[in-house]
């Protein structure tokens, strides 16, 4: 018995159902660690899909507040214009800075 064996069978004593169990699993194909990182591989992988959905939708969601957040500031500055120029020449100054990061 080597310790490679010992360390290969050790998760298989963190499944309390299986220190009641009569059957010897030892040599069933889900007790082998190369099926079960293939599978917590597979889990993974699911989730990276799932991530990337989630993501897809959140990237359209962000698009669209930058764009919703121009056009108000567009409006804004607008209005400004006419009521407070020095105020709307500085927002726009500070909103161009902001666009540069948005582009």
């Amino acid at each position: 018995l080597s310790y490679s064996d010992i360390t290969e069978h050790s998760f298989l004593g963190e499944f309390d159902l299986l220190h009641h169990s009569c059957t010897d699993i030892h040599e069933l194909d889900w007790t082998k660690p190369a099926h079960c990182e293939a599978t917590v591989k597979y889990f993974k992988l699911c989730h990276a899909h799932k991530e990337i959905t989630q993501l897809n939708v959140e990237v359209h969601q962000l698009r669209t507040a930058i764009h919703d957040k121009a056009a108000q500031m567009t409006t804004v500055i607008t209005e400004l214009l006419v009521l407070d120029p020095p105020l709307a020449h500085e927002l726009q100054w500070q909103w161009k800075a902001h666009e540069a990061v948005n582009a």
